[in-house]
């Protein structure tokens, strides 16, 4: 991430998440907790393919978005001259 908010992002191509990035032209990029850690890595062991991850994790996980998040947009708006 730099300061004109410009991110890199690698996706395998074969992986499930890829295709998806790619049909949406969107990503949600989430920093977690330390104390998830055990149930993020039992989400990325798994395939969206084959998994409803989120029925499958949103009880551990505290269900879905928190009250406070918003949608960004991209490119982040510039500020006029």
């Amino acid at each position: 991430l730099d300061n004109q908010g410009r991110l890199m992002c690698s996706i395998n191509k074969r992986r499930h998440s890829a295709a998806g990035v790619l049909h949406h032209k969107t990503f949600v990029l989430n920093v977690p907790p330390a104390n998830l850690a055990e149930t993020l890595l039992a989400i990325g062991a798994c395939s969206g393919e084959s998994v409803d991850k989120v029925e499958r994790f949103s009880a551990p996980l505290g269900g879905y978005c928190r009250p406070g998040w918003k949608s960004l947009t991209w490119p982040p708006e510039q500020p006029e001259d």
